[in-house]
């Protein structure tokens, strides 16, 4: 079940006063604070999509991930590095970045994998060596994925993303995502479960939206 966001916090997100002195110090790492580079790219959660690596994003939440090779007995290979549940700003989220890497490094990190899962997804989960961590920490971030702890109903999203660029439903009947082009951002909204928020650089979000859009529930 969702946790209930508190008054205090809600009126803290949507900058409303009266929870917080007019003296405190701006609140940061918040989702919707997205910014562009001069290159073009997000910037969220003092990280730039697509120019920022996995160790730049270590260093900003403080905290070492578990990282795995997923790959699809289809061919589909993809490397993710998972925070678990992190306090960005007033809140706590999941995060979980993936990283752009060439078949060559995958094809190494999934040869000295410590450990092999299978997924009831169709992929196996190939647990990163801890003497390839080097590697790992120096690969750019091409994705990132926040799952708040707390709802996200639609009005708290248009008052704090503003409105969307295009809304479409989903495979799933009860998720329809949200699309903000010139943020880099979609968000899935779940009428029973977490929504989840997905940030990229620009130049990649024609394929996040072509994925999401081809993506099978997951109950299928």
């Amino acid at each position: 079940m969702k946790q209930i966001m508190t008054a205090c916090c809600l009126a803290l997100a949507l900058g409303l006063t009266g929870c917080e002195p007019s003296s405190a110090p701006p609140i940061e790492n918040l989702p919707w604070q997205i910014t562009l580079s001069p290159a073009g790219n997000p910037q969220v959660f003092q990280v730039e999509l697509g120019k920022s690596t996995l160790k730049d994003l270590m260093s900003q939440v403080r905290s070492f991930p578990e990282m795995a090779v997923f790959a699809h007995e289809g061919g589909q290979r993809r490397l993710e590095a998972y925070f678990g549940t992190q306090r960005l700003g007033l809140f706590d989220a999941k995060l979980l970045a993936e990283l752009q890497v060439d078949d060559a490094t995958l094809t190494a990190l999934q040869t000295n994998a410590t450990k092999r899962e299978g997924m009831a997804s169709g992929y196996w989960k190939h647990t990163v060596a801890e003497e390839d961590m080097a590697v790992v920490n120096a690969l750019l971030i091409r994705k990132l994925v926040y799952i708040p702890a707390i709802s996200y109903d639609a009005e708290i999203i248009t008052q704090r993303f503003g409105t969307p660029t295009e809304r479409l439903p989903s495979n799933d009947v009860n998720v329809e995502y949200w699309f903000y082009t010139d943020k880099g951002l979609a968000i899935a909204l779940n009428a029973k479960g977490s929504e989840v928020l997905y940030y990229v650089p620009i130049a990649g979000f024609a394929a996040l939206k072509q994925e999401l859009l081809e993506a099978k529930p997951k109950n299928d």
